[in-house]
């Protein structure tokens, strides 16, 4: 399971653009991943966010915390672009990444998304599969 995270986390960290890295303080916002599965995966929900969160910090980004947002909830999340680009001008981000992963059977998907917040270009766009066999998914 550690495995497939670390690949999925590998998968959403290549697809963001080389702008990201070249400015000088980028400031983004990472929200939970909306977590489908028939499985008990829900900690991944948080997981997958620390990870990028961890990532961005290393390369000299300024993390925003969803909590440092005034009136917002997870329940009242936007789900369109330009909701979460309103997010992110609201929190003062220059991107906001989200997305979810889907895990049915041996079988799991991961969709994430990335906008800028001031900029109407459609989000950049990721989305991975694979399969993931039983016995090796605790490794």
């Amino acid at each position: 399971m550690q495995r497939c995270l670390n690949l999925i986390i590998i998968a959403i960290i290549l697809f963001l653009p080389a702008g990201v890295y070249s400015l000088e303080t980028v400031r983004v916002l990472v929200l939970p991943f909306e977590v489908h599965s028939q499985k008990e995966l829900s900690y991944l929900k948080t997981e997958i966010p620390v990870v990028l969160k961890k990532h961005f910090r290393q390369n000299g980004a300024i993390v925003i915390e969803t909590d440092s947002i005034p009136d917002f909830s997870l329940e009242n999340q936007p789900k369109s672009a330009a909701g979460m680009r309103n997010l992110g001008i609201k929190s003062g981000a220059d991107y906001v990444v989200w997305g979810s992963l889907t895990w049915l059977g041996q079988k799991f998907s991961i969709d994430a998304k990335m906008i800028e917040s001031f900029n109407n270009k459609p989000p950049n766009i990721l989305f991975a599969g694979g399969d993931k066999a039983p016995e090796s998914a605790n490794q």
